[in-house]
């Protein structure tokens, strides 16, 4: 009788925990749209790249425009959508630094497209989501945003599935493009690859380029330990035999 209690109580304690344990999984695999911009050049070799889903259009959206005004959107479809550049940029008129990020869509509360970026390792760190959950409102807030131009109905047909396209001008580097077609309509802004740059998100990166890791290296790091040598060759080895010689 006691065995058989026993039994029945750590079998339910089970199928509680088994209960508990049970997650509900989505996804799968899926194709992802991917455009790219890889550089080369004097002093220069970079890459830019954005990876998304794409979501399908349907004609219902186009009623649906005002409901994105004052909200930070999911863009794309399935997981993150993501940017990755190994090269300053700017965007709209907005400094992304080189990194690594993950992007929404931003719409003011009187209808301003913008890119929102988000630093993607401190992201994931914080478990931040592309998709609300249990609201209206995402679990994370963007580092900065680049805004972006509506062209409405500028779309001869329809572009089905949404797509992104990044362009850059080899022989202006100011003069590039980003673009973001669905349905009828497109969402645009000006790409301007830096070089050399090490901007900040909306300001010039002062961290790096005046107190940072290269002046570091030229006057208080590494080359200053080879700045030792020179006292090697006066004080030291070098200097003993001189002193030899003079005498």
């Amino acid at each position: 009788m006691r065995l058989s209690l026993f039994a029945t109580v750590c079998a339910t304690t089970l199928l509680t925990i088994s209960a508990a344990a049970q997650v509900q999984v989505f996804g799968g695999s899926s194709t992802r749209h991917s455009t790219s911009q890889i550089l080369f050049g004097d002093n220069l070799a970079a890459g830019i790249a954005i990876e998304h889903g794409q979501p399908i259009w349907k004609p219902e959206y186009d009623g649906m425009l005002d409901q994105l005004k004052g909200r930070l959107n999911r863009l794309g479809s399935n997981w993150w959508t993501t940017m990755t550049t190994s090269v300053d940029l700017e965007l709209g008129g907005t400094k992304v630094p080189a990194g690594s990020y993950l992007l929404g869509l931003d719409c003011d509360k009187d209808g301003q497209f913008g890119l929102a970026f988000l630093e993607a390792t401190k992201g994931m760190k914080h478990g931040a989501l592309p998709f609300a959950m249990g609201g209206d409102k995402m679990n994370w807030k963007p580092d900065f945003i680049a805004p972006l131009e509506l062209k409405k109905d500028s779309i001869k047909g329809v572009v089905k599935k949404m797509k992104m396209t990044l362009k850059v001008d080899g022989k202006d580097l100011t003069n590039g493009s980003y673009t973001l077609a669905w349905g009828t309509h497109a969402l645009v802004a000006k790409l301007v690859v830096v070089p050399g740059g090490h901007g900040e998100a909306g300001h010039g990166h002062k961290e790096h380029g005046e107190h940072g890791e290269h002046k570091e290296h030229g006057e208080h790091g590494e080359h200053k330990e080879h700045g030792e040598h020179k006292e090697h060759g006066e004080h030291g080895e070098h200097g003993e035999q001189r002193r030899r010689r003079d005498r």
